[in-house]
């Protein structure tokens, strides 16, 4: 530790967010550090957490409280995307439509139900994540290569589609198709990255239908962290279906296969063994 680090000691049980602000320009001293316009984030222009050693300032360290269990200490990064998707609006008694199950979107399903949305619909093409899907519990579970999106939202929301979408695959057909399902006055929020740009009906999707669309970055700093630790906390989220692979760090190639295969979600690797 510097010498000048206060907050911490060795031994505490932290994580950190990996956005590294500036504290200088308009939006961190605006209150909207997570869009910072010089942000530095670990692991992406600076060596993270799969390097020897990690440098990060003490400003960016999240002491954790004990109740939280270990096992989701690594995996708050992801989980603050979802809070921070899915608590970019209202939510509670909502109906809500989630597209790509990733591990942010299983998260996102949980973060949803605990946050009291009254319908959660969940869209995956592939199979694993579907049955993971399936663990989390949301109303419907659906293959949007086989099922009809649109005619079981239209069928289960009185015709009139859903009231919030969390846009999370960032594929072109999956964000056609969260416009379509989405209610007249709708919001949808988009946190899934296209490899390149899509094209849209503005008219039809977005114009006409009076719809609110949000743009997600990262976490709100600090903001989605005390809300997660509130969440965690309280034990409102069950996340271990999303945690598929457990293994030793000597495993580590082995778990970045496995990952690649499509058959697995969230991968703990553990520096000493197994636990």
């Amino acid at each position: 530790m510097g010498d000048e680090v206060t907050s911490v000691q060795e031994g505490d049980f932290v994580s950190a967010e990996m956005h590294v602000a500036c504290g200088k320009c308009r939006q961190c001293r605006t209150g909207e550090s997570h869009l910072c316009q010089h942000v530095k984030i670990i692991g992406v222009d600076a060596n993270g957490a799969f390097a020897e050693y990690v440098v990060i300032p003490e400003s960016n360290i999240w002491k954790l409280d004990p109740s939280i269990p270990q096992d989701y200490a690594s995996i708050l990064d992801p989980l603050g995307n979802a809070v921070h998707t899915v608590l970019a609006g209202d939510i509670a008694a909502k109906s809500l439509a989630i597209t790509g199950c990733g591990p942010i979107g299983l998260f996102s399903i949980a973060v949803a139900k605990a946050c009291r949305a009254t319908q959660v619909f969940a869209l995956e093409v592939n199979e694993h994540r579907r049955k993971i899907a399936q663990q989390m519990k949301p109303d419907f579970v659906l293959d949007p290569t086989t099922d009809d999106v649109y005619q079981v939202v239209t069928d289960n929301t009185g015709s009139t589609g859903v009231d919030v979408v969390l846009e999370m695959a960032g594929r072109a057909a999956a964000i056609r198709s969260a416009f379509r399902i989405l209610r007249l006055g709708g919001r949808i929020s988009l946190l899934g990255i296209p490899s390149k740009p899509v094209e849209l009906n503005f008219a039809e999707d977005i114009i006409f239908k009076g719809a609110t669309v949000q743009g997600i970055n990262g976490r709100r700093m600090y903001q989605t962290w005390y809300q997660m630790t509130a969440l965690l906390k309280a034990n409102k989220l069950d996340l271990h279906p999303v945690i598929t692979d457990r293994s030793p760090m000597n495993d580590f190639a082995k778990g970045m296969g496995r990952l690649k295969t499509g058959e697995a979600s969230k991968i703990l690797v553990y520096p000493n063994g197994n636990r």
